[in-house]
């Protein structure tokens, strides 16, 4: 076990990568895993529920979704048109241009502002909170320790694990 100073930006790409490698085959290697997850969790936890957001802008979130697909494009079954950006990102189609949910969006804005103050400051306290220095325990593993089947892009998450090579 090794004491080891990360920001918690990387403690949570180390997490990350944690979980991509928990099917990984090696006994060693997933008792390190598991030591690794055990190790970092409650720091996880505690960053997870400080970026969550408080009931109220949840509230406000759906109404903001309800706005979306009551103006956006439809398909031929009424249904939104919704383009897939990304995994985490969407957008509905015909959004942009369409001025009646420009002037009803405004309104709910200006309604809530407070809360939606309010949470962008959550965010920029979460981002904040990111950069800071963590200090983890870490259970170390030698290089002949790393299963075979694991990509560069794996190995490049869970590499604070490594031991060093001397």
């Amino acid at each position: 076990m090794e004491s080891k100073k990360m920001k918690r930006s990387e403690l949570l790409a180390f997490f990350g990568g944690l979980n991509a490698v928990a099917n990984l085959e090696g006994v060693k290697f997933a008792y390190a895993v598991v030591r690794n997850k055990n190790n970092c969790k409650a720091e996880v936890e505690a960053l997870n529920e400080a970026q969550k957001p408080p009931e109220d802008f949840l509230k406000l979130q759906g109404e903001h979704r309800e706005l979306l697909e009551k103006h956006c494009d439809k398909d031929k079954d009424g249904k939104p048109v919704v383009k897939v950006l990304s995994p985490n990102v969407t957008q509905y189609a015909g959004i942009a241009e369409n001025k009646a949910y420009k002037k009803e969006f405004d309104a709910l804005e200006k309604k809530n502002k407070k809360l939606m103050d309010a949470r962008e400051k959550q965010m920029k306290d979460y981002e904040k909170l990111l950069g800071e220095d963590v200090t983890v325990n870490l259970h170390l593993i030698d290089f002949e320790t790393i299963p075979e089947g694991i990509t560069p892009a794996q190995l490049e998450l869970i590499f604070p694990m490594m031991k060093e090579e001397k």
